[in-house]
């Protein structure tokens, strides 16, 4: 962990060569059967834009499998998620998402974007009922990716609502840094004055 810091101040301090390109490619792209792996519990944080019910912040969590292949033509995933919309009114979803990579989406064997599709139940403050999810994931090889989507809900006797919403995915460890990094400072320094 160490070593891809370095390398990433390295990066940063000389910004745009050869070398630095090489560094990015190697420490920071992760292969395929790594991010499937630390992806399998997952989380999100996203923003919905153009949504008149719903509230404009969301938070979710999923568990499964993202699927990503650098080898195999076709490669498929499956994850169950839940999901707390907040703001104006709140919300929360409960639902199946599936993901396809295509081969013809790949630059040297790492995975551009993904297509992904999703259905859904939701319950909250307002009418509950279904939601149907359509998107893409931008660039999912690497740590933390995008998620932009179109997103319907079909309520009991009240309208359709749809909306766009961006979201950055990450591995759910990570809402785990601000309680480990200040945790292994102070041991550090315990360490260092005895």
């Amino acid at each position: 962990m160490l070593k891809r810091f370095c390398y990433l101040m390295l990066c940063v301090s000389f910004l745009h060569s050869e070398e630095t390109d090489e560094v990015m490619y190697h420490y920071f792209i992760l292969p395929p059967s790594f991010q499937n792996m630390i992806q399998v519990f997952g989380s999100e944080y996203g923003y919905n834009f153009i949504s008149n019910l719903s509230g404009p912040n969301h938070i979710a969590f999923d568990i499964g499998y993202l699927g990503l292949s650098s080898s195999r033509p076709h490669a498929f995933g499956t994850k169950a998620r839940y999901e707390y919309e907040y703001g104006r009114n709140h919300f929360h979803r409960f639902g199946i998402e599936a993901y396809y990579h295509p081969w013809f989406l790949r630059i040297n064997n790492l995975q551009t974007i993904s297509l992904f599709a999703g259905v859904g139940s939701r319950s909250g403050n307002l009418p509950t009922g279904t939601y149907l999810d359509a998107g893409i994931l931008i660039f999912p090889h690497t740590f933390a990716y995008l998620s932009l989507n179109y997103r319907v809900d079909f309520f009991e006797n009240a309208p359709t609502q749809h909306s766009f919403r961006l979201s950055l995915r990450f591995p759910m460890g990570i809402w785990l840094v601000p309680v480990v990094v200040p945790a292994l400072s102070v041991v550090g320094a315990y360490n260092l004055s005895h």
